[in-house]
């Protein structure tokens, strides 16, 4: 079976959803762009990070699928400049931090009690499961 290109996981709740997106996967362990969308209030906003590896797209599924023992996330990039985005997992309610650095933005956002949708079509043909 063919490798799908990009994999995400959404959250939907009532007063906002959130989108983690990895798209063009390389063929070999990387992305070329890994993306936050956050939609609240018929406002969208996207935070682009850069490339990235699958380990990222891992670590966030295993959080979401209640696999780690953490209730936590995270990870940085330098390109095109420092971006970081952390996320907390407290019950059923979830955390979302994105800063960039270098302008010195930051936006915390607050999603309680969402349905969480994972795309493991990926993960499962990277990892040599059936899709």
């Amino acid at each position: 079976m063919p490798i799908p290109s990009g994999a995400w996981i959404k959250l939907r709740g009532k007063e906002a959803e959130w989108a983690f997106s990895w798209i063009g996967f390389d063929l070999d362990d990387c992305f070329d762009l890994f993306r936050v969308s956050v939609r609240q209030a018929d406002v969208d906003e996207h935070y682009d990070f850069g490339p990235c590896t699958v380990w990222a797209l891992r670590q966030l599924t295993r959080v979401f699928e209640d696999r780690l023992p953490e209730d936590a996330a995270g990870g940085g990039f330098r390109n095109p400049d420092p971006r970081f985005y952390e996320l907390r997992k407290r019950g059923q309610d979830y955390n979302l931090i994105v800063r960039f650095q270098e302008s010195g933005f930051q936006k915390e956002f607050g999603l309680s009690c969402p349905e969480v949708l994972v795309d493991r079509k990926f993960l499962n043909v990277y990892e040599g499961r059936e899709a």
